[in-house]
């Protein structure tokens, strides 16, 4: 698939909470798009911003179709938020060239900190 196919798939996945889904399409991104533009990462943040809870027992479009299989799935972990406290995402990280650690950026505030 293409950035712009799995970029419709990931934006009807937020709006039905269909984590099967995410979890397939981040896998798959992660190892097909070296560089995700600010579209997919907009669509990928609103995942997160939606504070999807894991709930196993709500039917996946996964259920009804048939995908390609991949040869090694990517070990990217659950997309799903199970303590209820949601995520923390951080603009402007970088990663510093001498030692290759992370560098967070600043904290973005969550629409239920505002007020």
């Amino acid at each position: 698939l293409t950035e712009l196919e799995y970029s419709a798939l990931m934006t009807c996945a937020t709006k039905l909470g269909d984590a099967p889904v995410m979890e397939r399409a981040f896998g798959d991104v992660a190892d097909e798009v070296l560089v995700p533009g600010s579209n997919t990462t907009d669509i990928i943040l609103d995942w997160f911003r939606s504070n999807v809870q894991g709930n196993k027992s709500s039917t996946s479009a996964l259920e009804h179709v048939t995908l390609p299989p991949r040869e090694d799935p990517s070990p990217l972990g659950a997309v799903t938020n199970g303590n209820g406290k949601g995520w923390n995402i951080y603009r402007g990280c970088t990663i510093d060239v001498i030692t290759g650690k992370l560098t967070l950026g600043a904290l973005e505030q969550s629409k239920s900190d505002d007020g």
